[in-house]
């Protein structure tokens, strides 16, 4: 595929997207196969459970796997104004191994510390520490800079793109999506000014949701399950119809007029060098084996000696059945 006429997928959801992506994550490089595009990211929204079969099943079909995240982050830009809206995210791509562990960290940060009520989230500093090996694009109309620009704050969101710059440098793109939505349309123009001005390249991205666009409807389905809403309530959750795996063709019709955009999916997939790969599971080393005794033994005597440490009057037979049943299991 040539820097003429290709295009990757860069911003991918899949069914780790809980209601609201629809592709599995086999799917995902079964697409890119069909649409003869040799490179594909997979970006659900603050997590990576998928992470792990989409790079296996990916490089099974010839298929260079991308990890990426659509991270939500606080502390930086604004947020769309519906009442609906979810906290802005980022997109980040993973470039090498550092990468690859830092983003993991950032995800498990976005669980480990949110609330039970709250939507798993980072802030903008910590983004800003874990930047190495990492690719950031701005958000797109979901992120925390489009929503400035559509409401008129050009001020406000020329200095949020100009933070990320200044942390990501050359690693930072300036997202564009074009799927016929108002907002898209009112902020494209600031976010062009920008990129020209600063020298930030532009990429082009779809935020595909589903695979086909006749599936288009029974996802619309999907985002009433998932903020509890129906079809015909004006004031909700929506996506277009465009939210698919589009081929290379229709991309780069859709941005003709911006051919570099679509240049700049290729760049980045050729940037992007890693996956991941199943271990062998890694049991802990016991720190001294006993004298005379095997290291399945010490263990053995450690852990009754813990229970009935426990149970000065007595271990009760439920308690150390369960224990000779758990050692033989590690054994």
């Amino acid at each position: 595929m040539s820097g003429t006429d290709g295009f990757m997928h860069l911003r991918v959801r899949s069914a780790y997207s809980l209601l609201e992506g629809a592709i599995k994550a086999e799917g995902i490089a079964k697409l890119a196969v069909a649409a003869e595009m040799p490179a594909v990211a997979l970006t659900d929204r603050a997590n990576l459970f998928g992470a792990l079969e989409f790079s296996v099943l990916s490089k099974e079909a010839g298929v260079q796997p991308i990890i990426g995240c659509l991270l939500p982050v606080t502390g930086i830009g604004g947020r769309a104004p519906e009442r609906w809206a979810k906290t802005p995210t980022i997109l980040l791509l993973v470039q090498n191994e550092t990468g690859y562990l830092n983003l993991s960290k950032l995800s498990s940060h976005a669980f480990l510390e949110a609330e039970a009520t709250e939507e798993p989230s980072v802030p903008w500093a910590m983004v800003a520490e874990c930047a190495e090996g990492l690719l950031l694009l701005s958000g797109g109309p979901d992120g925390p800079v489009d929503p400035l620009y559509a409401s008129g704050k050009t001020e406000e969101g020329d200095a949020a793109l100009a933070a990320m710059q200044a942390v990501f440098g050359d690693r930072f793109y300036v997202e564009l999506q074009r799927h016929g939505m108002h907002s898209q349309a009112v902020a494209e123009p600031d976010l062009v000014a920008f990129a020209y001005a600063h020298d930030a390249p532009l990429v082009a991205t779809n935020d595909v949701y589903f695979a086909t666009p006749d599936l288009y409807s029974a996802h619309e389905a999907l985002l009433c399950i998932a903020d509890g809403a129906f079809i015909g309530q004006e004031d909700r959750r929506k996506v277009t119809a465009e939210h698919w795996f589009k081929p290379a063709s229709d991309m780069r019709a859709l941005f003709a007029d911006l051919p570099e955009a679509c240049d700049n999916t290729l760049a980045i997939a050729r940037m992007c060098a890693v996956m991941a790969e199943s271990k062998k599971p890694e049991l802990p080393i016991c720190p001294k084996v006993q004298p005379g005794k095997t290291e399945a033994e010490t263990v053995a005597s450690m852990a009754r000696a813990g229970l009935a440490h426990r149970f000065p009057e007595g271990v009760p037979p439920v308690h150390a059945e369960r224990l000779e049943y758990e050692l033989g299991v590690i054994e």
